[in-house]
């Protein structure tokens, strides 16, 4: 038996797809905590007073997840046990950010094959792939462009 979808719940399901018909995303426009997640759930809600997304898990009261800075970045993560960052940002050779710290757009923490060669500010890091020697693993940025020292590590 065909389901048939109001005119206002097709349309928002088709603004969380792109033309291509991939995922793009889902919006949150939540303004009040709905009920705490069922047993065996989890539920998402945006609190736009605080700008905070915030979850509930298995009956658990709601807790923050990220709070929202400019540009749609993170100024806060919380997270338990292992995160992954940058999950489909492949490792580039000479580098790609991966971290970017403080108010800097380039003191960071950089990851890459090959000896590093993207430009950042003066005390960055760079955690090279395939590094196979005590003086070729990890570098430090020091003239805030794209001299890197090696830094040199045991074993």
């Amino acid at each position: 038996m065909p389901v048939h979808l109001s005119t206002a719940l097709r349309r928002t399901l088709e603004d969380n797809f792109d033309t291509a018909g991939n995922f793009i995303g889902l919006p949150f426009a939540n303004t009040t905590a709905p009920a705490l997640a069922p047993a065996g759930a989890a539920r998402l809600y945006f609190d736009r007073t605080s700008n905070v997304l915030k979850m509930s898990v298995n009956g658990g009261a709601y807790v923050e997840v990220a709070t929202a800075g400019l540009g749609g970045t993170f100024t806060t993560l919380t997270a338990t046990g292992a995160t992954t960052l940058l999950a489909n940002t492949p490792v580039t050779n000479g580098g790609v950010a991966g971290i970017i710290l403080g108010s800097s757009t380039t003191l960071g923490i950089y990851v890459g094959s090959g000896a590093p060669t993207v430009s950042a500010a003066q005390g960055s890091l760079y955690i090279r792939s395939d590094g196979s020697t005590i003086n070729n693993r990890t570098f430090i940025n020091t003239n805030s462009a794209t001299t890197w020292t090696a830094i040199t590590t045991v074993l």
